[in-house]
């Protein structure tokens, strides 16, 4: 068998290559691709994103670009960050420019502030705390807690309920999911934040402050102590105790302080037309939880500051 001198026929490059383009191997497929970004927005919409601003199947470069202010350092950003990076050459980090929030702004949790419960009603924080197996929980009120409901905050998932006692008692505890910032302080509202030293028990005659979403920072005395109190449909709470700071619906659960110790978890008040007596002409009556018996029933200790 002889060989043919001639040379073989070259075939004109295809049309891309003429035109300057450099052909690349894909190296995932889009299928790949979107099957990260959804698991990025379940993340996203089940936990939180932080500060991450967007993430998108990139084309050009065929990844998923994830895009995230550069000076974004919170544990819920990095969190986010970590899941995605897992993916590792799917995914594309970009930092840009932007203002950046604390972390003790949005994602900070601190006595007093919003938090929501997912049957649409609000209530206020009381304390952080964290139990004797090292789980990250609040306290607030137990009538807030009332039918294990979840939380959140400022759109944010917070956790779920994990103790109630109400009636007979008026506290619960509420699992805080890894991301947020728990502070041992309280929500002065306007002014410098009050640092959670200790606690204190109830002493008639001293000076009480209570922090809550609706009426913000009040303070009163502590008029009496062991106070039972009817809140209509057999639910009777026993162990209270009674003060002068105005108290209105949306404050329950938020944080009583003496000083910087904390004293207890509002309950309730007795209101005309949903307002403080106080705006009548009459004192306030308010019933707070003491902090001792919730701390000491729950196996936590306060988060300080």
């Amino acid at each position: 068998m002889t060989l043919s001198s001639r040379s073989p026929t070259r075939r004109p490059p295809p049309r891309f290559a003429r035109a300057g383009a450099i052909p690349k191997l894909v190296r995932y497929t889009a299928s790949q691709l979107f099957s990260v970004q959804g698991e990025l927005d379940h993340l996203a919409t089940g936990s939180s994103a932080g500060q991450v601003r967007s993430w998108y199947v990139d084309p050009l470069t065929g990844t998923v670009v994830v895009t995230v202010p550069s000076g974004a350092r919170d544990l819920i950003t990095k969190r986010f960050l970590r899941a995605a990076e897992q993916n590792g050459a799917m995914v594309t980090v970009r930092r840009s420019q932007g203002k950046v929030t604390l972390a003790e702004g949005e994602f900070g949790l601190l006595g007093g502030l919003q938090v929501d419960k997912n049957t649409g009603y609000t209530c206020s924080l009381g304390f952080n705390a964290t139990t004797e197996k090292g789980q990250h929980i609040f306290l607030t009120a137990g009538h807030c807690t009332s039918g294990k409901p979840s939380w959140s905050r400022n759109g944010y998932i917070l956790g779920d309920t994990m103790t109630s006692s109400f009636p007979g008692n008026d506290f619960g505890t509420v699992s805080v999911i890894d991301g947020w910032e728990q502070q041992g302080r309280v929500e002065r509202w306007g002014s410098e934040d009050v640092v959670v030293r200790g606690t204190a028990s109830p002493t008639v005659g001293s000076a009480v402050c209570k922090s809550g979403k609706s009426t913000k920072w009040t303070c009163g005395r502590i008029v009496a102590r062991n106070v039972t109190v009817n809140y209509g449909n057999n639910r009777v709470v026993r162990g209270l105790f009674q003060h002068t700071a105005c108290v209105e619906a949306g404050d329950s659960g938020g944080a009583n302080m003496s000083g910087d110790y904390a004293q207890g978890i509002t309950s309730g008040a007795a209101l005309v037309s949903g307002q403080c007596l106080a705006k009548y002409g009459q004192q306030n009556e308010s019933y707070s939880q003491p902090i001792g018996e919730a701390l000491s029933a729950s196996g936590a200790s306060l988060v300080l500051g």
